[in-house]
């Protein structure tokens, strides 16, 4: 297991724990009423919406997460190359300037992919203040920086 499928993994089980609670508040059937408490003391119908505006909000960190551990993984791999680069001032500012370093290696369409998600990303780490980019989901963000690690040879 990679620390990608660690982070989709945990992405997975949030989903289904949000799920579950969804489910058994509509079972109740009491409003607000869930195991004797009340669920972010809210009405049942604004509740749910809760429930819904949390998953969409964990998607997003999850994929801030997916990325973080993609960016270790490639300065990891590039680390003497960074340090020489440094030196000459030039440096590697980001994410999107190391994957440069693999686009010959790289099929179009997965370089591409990932340059979007980067943009995602960064549009979610700096708080949503832009027009947001190209959607972007946990499951297919895993599989994009899967598959441009193995083309890297990085797995």
């Amino acid at each position: 297991m990679t620390d990608l499928d660690a982070v989709l993994n945990a992405h997975q089980a949030s989903c289904d724990a949000l799920d579950i609670v969804a489910d058994l508040l509509i079972k109740s059937r009491k409003g607000t009423t869930f195991h004797n408490t009340i669920f972010f003391n809210k009405p049942l119908e604004e509740a749910r919406r809760l429930l819904i505006r949390s998953k969409e909000e964990m998607a997003d960190f999850t994929i801030l997460f997916l990325l973080s551990s993609f960016e270790r993984i490639i300065f990891h791999h590039l680390g003497s190359s960074l340090q020489t680069k440094a030196s000459n001032k030039k440096g590697i500012s980001g994410l999107n300037e190391a994957i440069k370093h693999f686009k010959s290696q790289i099929s179009p369409r997965t370089y591409n992919d990932a340059e979007l998600l980067c943009r995602y990303r960064d549009w979610v780490a700096h708080g949503k203040r832009w027009e947001k980019p190209s959607a972007a989901d946990p499951v297919n963000t895993h599989k994009c920086l899967i598959d441009f690690m193995n083309q890297a040879g990085l797995t």
